[in-house]
């Protein structure tokens, strides 16, 4: 092998975490294992942003822009670095976003969410604290209070 080309990895868990070009959109979803349900919505931003490259990361595809901007991150169920409101508006209409450290992000249509053997997202479960029977506070893990010593 010489020094322009690269290791493909054998499988997709090793493609995750490879720093390596996707051929194509396509290839990248599937390797990532984006549900299939929202491929049509991924395609349609990368299409309005002109993206022209796919690269494997731990977790999500790093899409590049032609233009000047920052790089969209496409995860399972959500893409983050949109520049702004307006941008999001312009390539994908009224979706679900919201603005966040790197920059606009917007929810995919379909979520992955964990589920049980019977099929069911699991319950969120209440965790209950002790309280501190002088001053009322939350207890630490520790068990003694921080702020009354009991």
């Amino acid at each position: 092998m010489n020094s322009t080309e690269t290791d493909i990895p054998a499988d997709a868990d090793e493609a995750k975490t490879a720093n390596r070009r996707y051929a194509n959109l396509d290839e990248a979803l599937q390797a990532q294992g984006v549900p299939e349900s929202n491929h049509e919505f991924i395609r349609k931003f990368v299409d309005g942003l002109d993206v022209i490259g796919f690269y494997a990361r731990s977790g999500y595809i790093k899409a590049i822009r032609r233009s000047l901007g920052p790089a969209i991150q496409i995860h399972s169920g959500y893409s983050t670095g949109f520049r702004s409101e307006m941008e999001i508006y312009a390539v994908l209409g009224d979706v679900e976003h919201s603005e966040g450290k790197r920059g606009w992000t917007v929810t995919h249509p379909r979520r992955k969410v964990p589920v049980t053997d019977s099929g069911k997202a699991p319950k969120q479960r209440e965790i209950e604290y002790p309280i501190c029977p002088e001053c009322f506070m939350t207890l630490p893990a520790t068990g003694k209070c921080d702020d009354c010593d009991v």
